[in-house]
């Protein structure tokens, strides 16, 4: 499959489909309204300008995937390897980072993220483009995990000085501690994996 910059691509079969040329390519929109299909971007770009809509499972594998606008569907996104998935504006996809790999979620407009995260460990991070990072030693700013009550998922806050706020919905047994805050090198906060056993 190699789609173009005015191409609105459809997937509608069931099957595995797989951009795997290691260019970069970038489509108007793209819809995977097959639950059982699966569309595999390895080795290369893919720009969704429009947005995405999906049921079925969209993998990046070594990969780095924006989606520019609007994302809506109840599919999975797998950020794989070491790869990069960016949301350019609201989403609500079941991310899954892959327990080996060295995943980066970049959320532009991080309290338009409505999806839920899972697999988030060593090595992974959060980019949170819209929270100001030259604020976070302010008292007012905060990062905070608080556990949904049944060990097995709970509510991720970072909120700078300025107000602006992220809830992400994680699932997977975490605590506060799990979380380490920083500068993602351009003066934005970054969350990464801590791990307590090291």
């Amino acid at each position: 499959m190699v789609p173009n910059e005015t191409s609105d691509v459809f997937i509608k079969r069931t099957g595995a489909f797989t951009i795997s040329d290691t260019a970069d390519h970038t489509v108007h929109a793209l819809r995977i309204s097959n639950a059982a299909a699966t569309l595999e971007v390895s080795d290369a770009s893919l720009t969704v300008n429009a947005g995405l809509v999906h049921k079925g499972t969209l993998i990046a594998d070594d990969a780095s995937i924006y989606i520019g606008d609007l994302q809506q569907g109840t599919g999975t996104i797998a950020i794989n390897g070491e790869s990069t998935l960016e949301f350019g504006a609201f989403a609500k996809a079941h991310v899954t980072f892959d327990a080996d790999g060295q995943g980066t979620l970049v959320l532009d407009k991080s309290y338009l993220f409505k999806g839920n995260i899972t697999g988030f460990g060593d090595d992974d991070t959060i980019h949170f483009k819209d929270i100001d990072f030259s604020t976070a030693h302010d008292t007012r700013t905060v990062l905070r995990y608080t556990d949904d009550g049944t060990g097995n998922g709970g509510t991720l806050l970072v909120r700078d000085s300025a107000g602006d706020v992220a809830k992400l919905a994680m699932v997977g047994h975490y605590t506060t501690d799990n979380f380490v805050m920083a500068d993602d090198g351009s003066g934005h906060v970054a969350v990464h994996y801590h791990d307590l056993l090291v």
